[in-house]
């Protein structure tokens, strides 16, 4: 007897039964993937944000979790009298007639391309056992900066005292002997002006001071304000690469702007995160940046496995799971670097070794990348 099969369609009762099995199945399994996803993330967000984070930040003074602030006093006293010995040991080393001789020579020559001048006043008071010493460091950073890239010729270096009593600036009086100087209240003929009013004129005083010397840059530092050892460099590079010259299609060429002056550092109490809403708008794209990159090398990952173990299955599920690892990891990025704060990020935009090579004549451009100019004083 032969079997009959039907092949008509199936009866509405028997399709609402099949359908309700498939979402009853796909939805036990979307549940346990689900379950399984949210089990992963809360233990990496565990992991990151209440032990990895709080150990790194815990001598990360920028950063929210930081919370080693009853050493910070005693720790900046000592790693300032680390900098103070080393920066004597250095001025010890140097021959003062020579050492003087190298700077005086701008005294009577025309048109350097750098006039330097360090503003300092006395700093600390009389009876204070341990004096801070930062214009000797200052000074000692500055000569080893340029003698290193040999610029000491073009360049003319100065110390600008505008301490209304010069003669009890003892540091100053001891440096004198090494480099050349300027005096504003010679005789002590001080009008007690508003603290800002003050500062503008120390500020114009030294400034007359420097353009004597007809140099083509005038850059006045402050006497607590510390170069890195790549001070000369990275300042030649924001001067060809934003004043002189300008990138275009990847190339160097004359910029026609009209420069007055260019303020090499920011403040530290502004440059977070949430100060500014360009900062603010820094701060989403690299979240943005980071958790794409992320879940695009994720995605790549498992496409491989499923070509290479010929897996065709669940790959609409794949999709929407992507989804939500970018969401959470954007989720996590973000609070990382709530947490972080941006002064250490920026720190990535300024090595040297990456973003441009020097050459003997000129510094060329690798990348349009950008140095951070608060880089440049510490």
């Amino acid at each position: 007897m032969s079997k009959v099969i039907y092949s008509g369609p199936m009866s509405p009762r028997r399709t609402v039964r099949r359908w309700f099995g498939w979402v009853v199945c796909d939805s036990l399994r979307g549940l346990w993937h689900i379950r399984r996803t949210l089990v992963v993330v809360t233990a990496v967000y565990a992991f990151v944000l209440l032990l990895l984070l709080p150990f790194v930040c815990t001598n990360l003074p920028y950063c929210k979790l930081y919370r080693n602030r009853i050493g910070d006093f005693s720790n900046a006293l000592n790693y300032n009298s680390i900098r103070t010995k080393n920066a004597e040991n250095f001025i010890q080393t140097l021959d003062p007639a020579k050492t003087k001789a190298l700077y005086e020579q701008h005294e009577d020559t025309c048109c350097p391309r750098f006039a330097i001048g360090v503003i300092t006043t006395k700093r600390g008071s009389s009876g204070a056992k341990d004096k801070p010493m930062y214009l000797t460091q200052v000074m000692a950073r500055l000569h080893e900066v340029l003698t290193a890239n040999d610029a000491i010729p073009k360049t003319a270096l100065f110390m600008c005292n505008v301490d209304p009593y010069h003669k009890t600036h003892k540091e100053f009086q001891a440096l004198t002997t090494l480099f050349p100087y300027r005096i504003k209240y010679i005789r002590s003929s001080f009008i007690f002006e508003a603290k800002h009013e003050k500062e503008k004129l120390d500020y114009m005083f030294c400034l007359r001071e420097a353009l004597d010397f007809q140099p083509k840059y005038v850059i006045l530092v402050e006497d607590d304000a510390l170069p890195h050892l790549d001070f000369y460099q990275v300042l030649e590079h924001v001067l060809r690469t934003k004043l002189e010259t300008t990138i275009k299609a990847g190339e160097l060429v004359e910029n026609d702007e009209e420069w007055l002056w260019l303020k090499l550092n920011f403040p530290d109490n502004l440059s977070f995160f949430e100060r500014n809403w360009y900062f603010a708008i820094e701060w989403v794209a690299l979240s943005l940046f980071v958790s794409g990159s992320f879940t695009l090398a994720l995605h790549i990952v498992y496409q491989c496995r499923l070509i290479r173990k010929d897996v065709e299955e669940n790959r609409g599920y794949h999709g929407s799971w992507l989804y939500l690892v970018f969401a959470f990891s954007f989720l996590l990025v973000f609070a990382c670097l709530v947490i972080l704060e941006r002064p250490y990020f920026t720190y990535l935009r300024v090595i040297p070794n990456i973003f441009i090579a020097l050459d003997r004549e000129r510094l060329v451009v690798l990348q349009q990348c950008c140095f951070l100019q608060n880089k440049l004083l510490t």
